[in-house]
């Protein structure tokens, strides 16, 4: 996955302020202030406060192509299972387990849920976006139709890493004497519960 870095929210008007690699403010050639953009071909907005502050890579002031960096991968380091078995006279208890590590997954759920950009329902997380100036929230500002407060970001990416308890089965095999007086070979009888809860961190 490529994408921005989310940094937050610009609390402030003060926040907008581009600054270069030395930290100090970039300005103009005419000594104007220049505050932070979005700029890609067709494209030219100025970040206001309420809006979700993407890190700016090369610190030129400006969000585009130059600052998509590398975010997570959806190919497991790890993946596998395992299946622990017990058995007591004549019962016999198999379990399975299943697992991926080193997973990252893009949460849709999260996007579009707090966007904010159309009329859809929306995440009670929302509750808490930012309103006025001062708000120290990781939720940008509701705004309809505009804006970039939705861009493609670590916002939205999440180890998915698990460890699911898939399955159990109890398996009880009948007794041999029972089975012979039936005049059969072999009778067991079994119970399966599948994907009984779940370890992982993903929200989605």
């Amino acid at each position: 996955f490529y994408g921005y870095k989310f940094k937050g929210v610009y609390t402030n008007k003060e926040a907008t302020i581009a600054s270069g690699a030395d930290g100090k403010p970039i300005v103009g050639p005419n000594g104007q202030i220049i505050y932070m953009r979005f700029n890609y071909p067709g494209t030219d907005y100025t970040f206001q406060p309420g809006d979700a502050m993407y890190e700016d890579i090369n610190h030129d002031g400006n969000i585009n192509y130059m600052d998509v960096v590398y975010l997570g991968n959806s190919n497991p380091k790890l993946s596998g299972g395992f299946g622990p078995s017990v058995s007591w006279k004549n019962l016999k208890i198999s379990t399975f387990f299943s697992f991926r590590y080193g997973y990252d997954v893009i949460n849709g759920t999260k996007m579009n849920t707090t966007n904010m950009i159309g009329f859809d329902n929306q995440s009670t997380a929302v509750l808490s976006r930012w309103k006025k100036e001062g708000d120290v929230t990781d939720m940008p500002r509701a705004l309809i139709a505009g804006g970039y407060n939705y861009l493609g970001s670590d916002r939205y990416v999440e180890d998915a890493s698990y460890i699911r308890f898939r399955t159990i089965t109890a398996r009880y095999n009948v007794d041999k004497k029972v089975v012979a007086k039936l005049k059969m070979k072999s009778l067991s009888g079994y119970i399966t519960a599948e994907n009984l809860f779940t370890f992982t961190n993903y929200l989605g």
